[in-house]
């Protein structure tokens, strides 16, 4: 019996031989199906940063009057400077009291949505108004801004005065007096000498 077996599978060994590799090969495959590990890495989505594609647009209103040569109310883009205005506006007239607007006038302040702007002329007895950039004070003086009025856009124009100290400025109202912004420690001693003259608490 022993040797009819023997016989039969030497006379067929090619087709055993092959048959074993077949059943080798399936076991192999079913084992890594089985047995490899997941694939556990995460996907990860890149957000783009809103900062980076956000951009400022858009228009304000400004109101510009006085000794210029075309008074009236006008459109600018957002982030428009003073100069921007007086420009749009004819610049000044013959009529300007030139020394007193480089007195008092700061070209370089930012111009907000409904903003007045009033430019005097020769010999006129009325204070220099920017409505909504703080009053500036009477003609012959240092322009002011009132600290217990003023929003974070004006306060920023002030030397020394980013978003920050202009918040802190804010939140320590109301004020008596324009030393209690030292006292409250809304700014520092240096940076109230360079804005204690263009402030005011009324």
């Amino acid at each position: 019996m022993r040797e009819k077996v023997r016989q039969a599978v030497l006379e067929n060994k090619l087709p055993v031989f092959l048959g074993g590799m077949g059943i080798l090969l399936i076991l192999v495959s079913i084992g890594m199906v089985i047995f490899s590990p997941e694939d556990t890495s995460e996907i990860t989505f890149k957000e783009a940063s809103d900062s980076a594609t956000a951009t400022s647009s858009g228009t304000i209103m400004v109101d510009i009057e006085g000794a210029v040569e075309k008074p009236g109310v006008y459109s600018l883009p957002f982030g428009s400077r003073l100069k921007d205005g007086l420009i749009i506006a004819g610049g000044l007239s013959a009529l300007a009291d030139r020394e007193k607007i480089a007195k008092s006038i700061n070209l370089a302040s930012k111009l907000i949505d409904g903003a007045k702007v009033y430019f005097p002329k020769t010999g006129e007895a009325t204070s220099i108004s920017v409505g909504n950039l703080g009053s500036m004070g009477d003609v012959g003086g240092a322009g002011t801004i009132n600290i217990n009025e003023a929003s974070e856009a004006q306060l920023d124009t002030l030397p020394g005065i980013g978003a920050v100290t202009a918040q802190k400025i804010i939140s320590a109202r109301p004020y008596t007096s324009i030393n209690e912004l030292i006292s409250k420690k809304a700014v520092g001693q240096s940076v109230f000498e360079k804005i204690k003259d263009r402030i005011s608490v009324n």
